[in-house]
């Protein structure tokens, strides 16, 4: 189908945005069950839902739906004012974004989400960039690299795992592993766990340097609060696993119960985020007891009540923080990340 089909093809989508939004209005003052905390998450919430939902893969690989995330990073460099960074890590052209000068004391390497198909989007940079001038206010020298992972419209995992682990090659060539946060939202918390999961047991395809769909209650339970809908997950989990078969690397619940025993050799202190109003969050409540079984008291899990799926960026694509206003998600990840900085 050539692009211009499946642009048109994109008015049904549309148009069921528009009836989903004016029916979550008529229905709110009748309407009981999960919704989001305010009248205006719950229709941008809603919003975002179907639009997701309604989409199909070919539709998600138009660059005007899903711009890559350099695009961004440069629209995003250039409404700040300053110049953009970006470091080619790999013969396979693998790229790391940088904010903040590669010298500075401290890193975090942050992996974005979007479910693996989607780009690093504007809400995410401006998110980083919030977090990190937060952090340097309070005394941290601190620069973020945000990899620039092959987004599953194009290639299937374990390409993102791959690229993941040769960007925290790259960077403990010239960074201490103590002087390193690892990280991510979404697809990248999951890339996260899967790139302890490599340094503790090298996946099986040697290309990797050495270093989604569930049946959870709270998917029903969540369905009116969160902004991620069954239709979404099933699609981007179908593009990002491609053939292969879902694994520990890619699902960390899928582990054997001594999967995670030598984490504190890599590290002893972990903060999990889980909104209570998002379809995972049963998931990420039994993720968390397998990480307190292994690192206890310093792992920190926080559940915000209400809150949908990584909602303090959505919060920044929602027009939310404008007049300086702070998140309890981003306040939470400040103070633990500001924690771990202070760390000599």
């Amino acid at each position: 189908m050539s692009d211009l089909l499946v642009t048109l093809s994109l008015i049904p989508a549309i148009a069921k945005v528009l009836v989903a939004v004016l029916l979550r209005l008529l229905s709110a003052p009748f309407r009981s069950g999960s919704r989001a905390p305010d009248i205006y998450r719950d229709v941008g919430y809603t919003a975002i839902r179907t639009l997701l939902n309604s989409v199909t893969a070919a539709q998600e690989r138009l660059s005007f739906v899903n711009p890559p995330t350099e695009k961004i990073y440069l629209e995003f460099c250039e409404k700040q004012g300053f110049q953009p960074d970006t470091e080619v890590i790999s013969s396979t052209g693998t790229k790391l974004h940088w904010l903040g000068p590669k010298s500075a004391a401290k890193t975090i390497l942050y992996f974005h989400g979007g479910g693996y198909a989607r780009g690093c989007s504007m809400a995410h940079w401006t998110w980083l960039f919030e977090l990190q001038n937060l952090l340097r206010r309070s005394g941290h020298d601190v620069s973020v690299a945000v990899l620039g992972y092959t987004r599953s419209t194009l290639a299937p995992y374990p390409t993102q795992l791959r690229e993941a682990a040769e960007s925290l090659n790259h960077v403990l060539g010239f960074k201490s592993p103590r002087d390193l946060v690892i990280g991510g939202d979404s697809a990248g918390g999951n890339l996260t766990m899967a790139i302890i999961s490599h340094m503790l047991h090298p996946h099986p395809d040697t290309s990797i340097p050495h270093v989604f769909a569930t049946t959870d209650a709270s998917v029903v339970r969540n369905k009116g609060s969160d902004l991620i809908g069954t239709g979404v997950a099933h699609r981007w989990s179908a593009m990002f696993l491609g053939p292969h078969a879902s694994d520990p690397y890619c699902e960390a619940l899928k582990a054997p119960p001594e999967w995670f025993a030598n984490l504190p050799v890599l590290t002893d202190r972990v903060l999990l985020w889980g909104g209570g109003g998002e379809l995972l969050i049963d998931s990420i409540c039994d993720l968390a007891k397998v990480l307190k079984g292994v690192i206890g008291d310093k792992l920190e899990f926080v559940e915000e009540p209400m809150a949908a799926h990584e909602a303090f960026i959505m919060d920044k694509a929602l027009g939310y923080g404008t007049r300086g206003e702070k998140a309890e998600g981003t306040a939470v990840i400040e103070q633990w990340v500001g924690r771990q900085l202070s760390v000599s």
